[in-house]
């Protein structure tokens, strides 16, 4: 009998999450520090690089996005939290955050979002 393992039933599968939140850094280009922020041309650019990545689907399309968008939606607020977190751990001037900011975000980007994560504390 064949295993039937995590994934039956699922439309976005514990690999294609993964997978979504390696591209989610990849395209990260804004100062968007909350999912309501997120503007929906990004989502859509997203969506259209995580199916550029050939992950199998028996659902309509329609649905496969649905359940995308539901994904991004419930990790945002933790993707952002490991991007922030180890930073704001480490340095507690404004400016040495500033400095300090991941490779992957440009500096103007990781300054506003500094700004932004600053004036919610």
């Amino acid at each position: 009998m064949a295993r039937e393992g995590k994934s039956k039933g699922r439309i976005i599968t514990p690999k294609a999450t993964r997978e979504i939140t390696i591209l989610f850094y990849q395209k990260l280009n804004g100062a968007w520090t909350t999912f309501s922020e997120y503007p929906r041309s990004e989502l859509e650019t997203l969506y259209a690089c995580y199916r550029a990545q050939h992950f199998k689907h028996n659902q309509p399309d329609e649905e496969v996005k649905k359940e995308f968008v539901e994904l991004v939606k419930r990790c945002y607020s933790d993707w952002m939290f490991h991007i922030k977190n180890p930073i704001f751990k480490k340095y507690t001037e404004k400016d040495d955050r500033y400095k300090n900011g991941p490779s992957f975000i440009p500096t103007l980007f990781w300054k506003k979002m500094v700004d932004k994560w600053m004036d919610g504390d």
